[in-house]
């Protein structure tokens, strides 16, 4: 009896981690009974193309770009989900509503179980606003916090992206939700305690080649990206300079921020804001006890998701309006930009 196993998220969970080993390893599993369809690390894009705008971010230009990835992993699925037990990657369909789901589970066919890792919001959030950086948003670390807080009664947007609670509830009303708690003290259990979810084979390759892991930012950084963003939007011509503003960090980020990974630089990690923490402090009550009731069975400690007793960021000064950040900016704009 094969099975049809959904793994959707969430973001900033160690997902990117998971998708390289499964996808380093797909022969590996396939031998052993697992397909891990598609030539790509994950199915994201393709999940684009099947579920369009019931993924909040995806616009119609982008679901025509992928329809037809998304209508091969269909196939792929159909074909082979009686040889082969089937695992699907996409943080993504964390992000669907209710109705979403359900049209996303009559295209696929409807899965035996999904596996959800989750983070404590007060590291995973952080972690989505470097993500929003990196992708050429300009938004400050406490405006961050407050565009979340204005979208939680509506569930939407971002806040339906890291809302876990939510994401445990709304799939469970398809099939059972097994959760996953990505430990702050211990992070490298992570793939134990997926591959034990699904009795995945052992002998896995772990190891990730440097490309393929996360960059870190601290808050110099940070901010540094922001002020590539803000003087893009001037010195960039309008047509295609979102997308330009975006290869420009990315080269800055590859080229000078990678190679210092896992030296010591900065004086700032990017933590939590002060002045959100009683914000934080309710969504995780709020999000933890959706998790508990609703999660068909937990690996790792779950109440770590409520309880934090680091530091938090003090109230930052967002002017932008340093003169040398501004002008090393435009210095990385115009080595990088294209002619």
């Amino acid at each position: 009896m094969t099975e049809l196993v959904f793994h959707v998220g969430q973001m900033k969970t160690g997902t990117t981690y998971l998708q390289n080993v499964l996808s380093n390893n797909k022969d590996f599993f396939q031998k052993n009974g697992w397909l891990y369809p598609g030539g790509k690390e994950n199915h994201q894009y393709a999940c684009y193309g099947i579920c369009g705008n019931d993924i909040p971010w995806v616009n119609p230009r982008i679901y025509g770009s992928y329809k037809s990835e998304g209508e091969r992993l269909i196939k792929k699925i159909d074909k082979f989900k009686d040889e082969y037990n089937i695992l699907i990657s996409s943080e993504a369909l964390s992000s669907l509503s209710q109705d979403g789901i359900d049209r996303f589970i009559k295209a696929t066919g409807k899965p035996d179980k999904v596996i959800l890792t989750i983070r404590p919001l007060y590291q995973a959030l952080p972690s989505a606003w470097q993500q929003l950086l990196k992708s050429g948003i300009n938004i400050s670390l406490e405006d961050f916090f407050r565009k979340l807080d204005s979208e939680r009664k509506g569930r939407k947007n971002w806040w339906r992206t890291y809302a876990y609670g939510d994401a445990v509830e709304r799939w469970s009303k398809v099939c059972s939700v097994e959760t996953i708690v990505l430990s702050p003290e211990a992070p490298f259990d992570l793939w134990n305690e997926f591959s034990t979810a699904l009795d995945l084979p052992k002998g896995a390759k772990l190891d990730l080649a440097e490309s393929q892991k996360n960059v870190s930012l601290n808050m110099e950084t940070a901010k540094l990206v922001r002020y590539i963003i803000k003087e893009g939007e001037s010195a960039l011509s309008e047509e295609g300079r979102n997308k330009e503003i975006k290869r420009i960090i990315n080269k800055y980020l590859n080229n000078f921020v990678r190679p210092l990974s896992g030296k010591t630089r900065g004086d700032t990690k990017v933590l939590p804001p002060r002045s959100c923490q009683k914000l934080i402090e309710q969504w995780a009550y709020e999000e933890n006890r959706k998790a508990k009731r609703y999660s068909s069975r937990v690996f790792g400690e779950i109440d770590l998701l409520s309880s934090y007793s680091g530091e938090w960021n003090a109230e930052q000064n967002d002017d932008l309006e340093d003169s040398a950040l501004k002008e090393f900016a435009y210095q990385i704009i115009e080595k990088y930009r294209k002619s």
